[in-house]
């Protein structure tokens, strides 16, 4: 069904929901875009490279992590 309404003046929102971020962050793709006149919200990609950067940092000092535990494990074994 479609509906088509005319007026005079603008559509605007009655309110405004601002979304405040944790960190600082770039737009990469917009995937839906808010629709006018409806209470659909947008929803966006974003990325941080600083972000990107401190998950590699902290998955390979996991991996770091494992590897002296397993080292570790083995020396334990090994004196017993």
């Amino acid at each position: 069904m479609l509906r088509e309404v005319r007026g005079l003046g603008t559509l605007v929102p009655e309110d405004i929901h601002w979304i405040p971020a944790q960190t600082a962050a770039r737009v990469d793709k917009i995937v839906i875009r808010p629709a006018f006149g409806t209470t659909r919200y947008g929803h966006l990609e974003m990325s941080n490279p600083e972000l990107q950067r401190d998950v590699l940092d902290a998955e390979y000092a996991l991996k770091a992590a494992e590897a002296n535990y397993a080292n570790l494990r083995v020396q334990v074994d090994s004196d017993l």
